[in-house]
């Protein structure tokens, strides 16, 4: 794993977030386009709620149950999340299809 004070950093207010959400939340997802290495990648934040507990689950509003469960089973631990507005979203990145 890379030393977090050596990795690459984007600040936040660098990125141009979308809401891409359903109604009547379109915020509850939002997309940003990155770059690395010449890949175009989208860059998703899904809103999440987290109990007392600790437990994360993306919001039903985002529909990304299935998907964020399937991640949070491979990765098999707790998402850092960042705050946007206000709001918790833990972040993916994917690179755009051809």
């Amino acid at each position: 794993m890379t030393n977090s004070n050596t990795s690459p950093r984007i600040p936040l207010e660098a990125l141009k977030w979308n809401p891409c959400g359903p109604e009547p939340d379109p915020d509850c997802r939002l997309l940003a386009h990155i770059n690395i290495a010449g890949l175009d990648m989208h860059l998703e934040a899904w809103e999440i709620d987290q109990d007392d507990h600790d437990f994360q689950s993306v919001r039903e509003e985002t529909m990304r149950s299935d998907d964020f469960d399937t991640l949070a089973s491979i990765m098999d631990c707790r998402f850092e999340t960042i705050t946007i507005e206000e709001r918790e979203y833990v972040l993916f990145a994917t690179p755009y299809g051809a």
